[in-house]
């Protein structure tokens, strides 16, 4: 869901919600450390993955 609001320094700002998985909505600050962690752990797992394939290269 999208909402623009109008802040005290009559800046207009998105701000933007999603659905959580308990129907309850999640705030962008949330949203963003979420998405963080999903990205680092896929990073972090691509990155062990590609370390260990290069051992094993090494240890033929």
């Amino acid at each position: 869901m999208y909402k623009f609001i109008h802040t005290p320094e009559k800046r207009l700002e998105l701000e933007v919600k999603i659905a959580g998985a308990d129907g309850n909505t999640l705030d962008k600050k949330e949203m963003i450390k979420e998405k963080t962690r999903e990205i680092m752990q896929s990073f972090l797992s691509n990155n062990f993955v590609h370390i260990l394939e290069s051992i094993s290269q090494e240890t033929k």
